[in-house]
């Protein structure tokens, strides 16, 4: 079992998304990290290990990724504690704001959104 600062949420404050088991990109410059670790080795070579690879997650990216220098705060790891009237009143916020827009939304052509759902498959 990986560490929690291994874990998928924590690779993904550094732009870093899982392809597969083990297996890492950047949603940005795509650089790939392998990040199998072995389970049966000696408490050291494991952490060790453990430690390259946090190490590959924060600076594997290449040269002028912006990943690299400007990830995630951790911050992002949880959500804001609030009472379900508080998420449905920041709903109703949102939902307003939007209303008030009255129709001026941009308009997105259906090509360019098959364009952004193919991307992101």
């Amino acid at each position: 079992m990986k560490p929690l600062y291994l874990s998928p949420q924590h690779c993904a404050l550094y732009g870093w998304e899982n392809r597969d088991v083990d297996l890492l990109t950047c949603v940005s410059c795509k650089a790939t990290l392998d990040g199998m670790i072995g389970t049966e080795w000696d408490t050291d070579t494991y952490n060790s290990t453990c430690t390259k690879l946090r190490s590959s997650i924060i600076n594997g990216h290449s040269k002028f990724c912006p990943w690299k220098e400007t990830p995630c705060p951790e911050s992002f790891l949880s959500l804001p504690v609030r009472t379900s009237q508080e998420w449905k009143a920041s709903f109703e916020d949102v939902c307003r704001n939007l209303l008030s827009l009255e129709g001026n939304l941009p308009v997105l052509k259906r090509e360019a959104f098959q364009e952004l759902v193919s991307e992101s498959e």
